[in-house]
């Protein structure tokens, strides 16, 4: 989700924009920030909150991916130790159950994506959807 209000006014900048989450900030730069002329503005809390939103579904999806690794490396060592199926089987289990539950935690973040949406368009955002048909 992309939000652009529509009464606000936007700056431009000629140099990139680094993507920084507001837990890796202090909280005084949660709540001032530098515009390009050098002079402290308020962060934008809609920004932030977009920010957050896909910084999670990244970390999410990431953490799904890093699961399956886990996998993969849990069976090569089995393998490489010689061990039978049922040695790893407990450990297997723990991690299929962390994966259903990452699965659970994509969806439900899905759905807070969809609702905050819904309530920036009632807002008067300029809401553009970040969603299954683009690419993360």
């Amino acid at each position: 989700m992309t939000l652009a209000h529509s009464h606000a006014s936007s700056k431009s900048s000629d140099s990139p924009q680094v993507e920084q989450s507001a837990l890796e900030r202090s909280p005084q730069a949660r709540r001032l920030s530098q515009d390009s002329s050098g002079d402290e503005t308020a962060v934008d809390p809609v920004k932030l909150l977009v920010s957050e939103l896909h910084s999670l579904e990244r970390l999410i999806v990431r953490s799904m991916s890093s699961a399956g690794r886990l996998v993969v490396a849990a069976a090569e060592a089995q393998t490489h130790q010689r061990l039978s199926a049922t040695a790893g089987v407990e450990i297997y289990n723990h991690i299929s159950g962390s994966q259903t539950f990452l699965a659970e935690s994509l969806a439900e973040i899905s759905l807070a994506h969809r609702r905050l949406e819904a309530i920036g368009r009632k807002l008067g955002y300029d809401v553009t959807a970040f969603g299954e048909s683009k690419p993360m």
